[in-house]
């Protein structure tokens, strides 16, 4: 049915799904907030298991007719520091089934049927900063760190994986360049200022990320809309991305490299 984002200020009412204590669903009035690890006992490293959790978390936000946003926020240390390295160090198999995985996740973040943003507010790390990169919008605080540390560590990136990058980054200034080729960290506020993150978030000033993230997409104007449309405008904005994510092709280039580090 059509949706309304007029609704957010409303009681707010938590209520939290018994998956996974590392993958929680939490509700806030219409808005649906996909908690990564909140207490910090992990780095929301990408795994298969961690996947399936946040994929049954999204059937939940995409079957629900109440739902308007979904947002997803992480412990104030790590946002995710990627694909776990260990996997993809284990064998061929083992790491293109991640990797495979992995671009499918993406490519259902980015053509996600409801708005979407990642309030990153600790380090969004290569396939963590994808992650990030994959939804609407994204905040980020000012101590956070986005960066794609794939050269550093001996693992190229998939031609899916640098489409999505692409396609979320204007290359300014050489910015893909010094993000891909040179492992560019970027602090919170150089994100927002070269224009791979649309907001900084400052508690003192925000107060609560998810309220700003609310407070976000609601000033984007966006009053009613049909998930179905919403979701088709994105197919057509991100075909690219999304045809070689898809595809389940890696690309002749990829591999992990002797460097790769534990």
């Amino acid at each position: 049915g059509c949706v309304s984002t007029r609704t957010w200020t409303g009681t707010r009412h938590t209520s939290r799904s018994a998956m996974a204590d590392v993958v929680t669903l939490v509700s806030h009035g219409h808005v649906r907030v996909l908690q990564l690890d909140v207490d910090g006992k992990d780095q929301n490293r990408i795994t298969p298991t961690w996947m399936m959790r946040v994929h049954a978390c999204l059937d939940v936000v995409e079957g629900d007719d109440d739902a308007t946003c979904l947002v997803t926020v992480a412990n104030s240390t790590y946002f995710s520091t990627g694909l776990d390295l260990k996997m993809l160090l284990h064998s061929a198999d083992v790491a293109l089934d991640l990797v495979r995985s992995f671009h499918a996740l993406l490519a259902r973040l980015l053509a996600f049927p409801k708005l979407t943003v990642a309030a990153v507010r600790g380090h969004a790390v290569a396939g963590g900063a994808m992650v990030a990169l994959a939804h609407d919008y994204t905040l980020v605080a000012h101590d956070a760190t986005l960066c794609f540390r794939e050269i550093e560590i001996g693992i190229s990136f998939t031609s899916g994986m640098l489409a999505l990058v692409a396609c979320k980054v204007t290359d300014r200034r050489g910015l893909l360049r010094d993000l891909l080729l040179t492992a560019m960290r970027c602090s919170g506020a150089l994100a927002v200022e070269r224009g791979i993150c649309d907001e900084l978030h400052v508690p003192d000033v925000h107060g609560d990320v998810v309220a700003h993230a609310m407070e976000l997409v609601e000033r984007a104007g966006l009053r009613t809309y049909l998930p179905s449309v919403l979701q088709a405008i994105k197919e057509e904005m991100y075909q690219d991305a999304l045809h070689k994510l898809r595809s389940c092709d890696v690309g002749r280039a990829w591999k992990v490299g002797r460097m790769a580090k534990l």
